[in-house]
């Protein structure tokens, strides 16, 4: 089943298999051109695929998100995002870390120099 949002989009999806689950993570916006959100789905198989919603709502712009198994055994996800300094583009990285792919604890901010990407 393909899933279209009652309210908002959906872009640049990212997978991984967590806990006996694919998880597919997606940037998300409820109100057009503030992308602010992250919403994810949850597939035993691949094909059918359960809504989680809306798991993560950042008070800065989520663009791609890429998650990773910490050796923890948590999921960290960083994505990139506008910090809202005036004169800056796309100059934040962000780190969230969670246990069960619904609920997401920031852990910090990352301000890498621009001369070097």
């Amino acid at each position: 089943m393909f899933y279209k949002p009652l309210v908002g989009g959906m872009w640049d999806p990212s997978l991984i298999f967590y806990k006996g689950y694919y998880y597919m993570l997606s940037m998300h916006y409820e109100e057009i051109g503030k992308w602010d959100g992250m919403w994810a789905a949850r597939s035993k198989d691949g094909v059918h695929w359960e809504d989680m919603g809306r798991v993560l709502v950042g008070d800065l712009q989520i663009c791609k998100m890429f998650p990773h198994i910490a050796e923890d055994g948590s999921v960290v996800v960083n994505h990139g995002s506008l910090s809202g300094r005036p004169g800056t583009d796309n100059d934040t990285i962000r780190f969230y870390r969670s246990e069960d792919m619904i609920h997401w604890e920031h852990l910090y901010d990352n301000h890498p120099d621009p001369a070097y990407y």
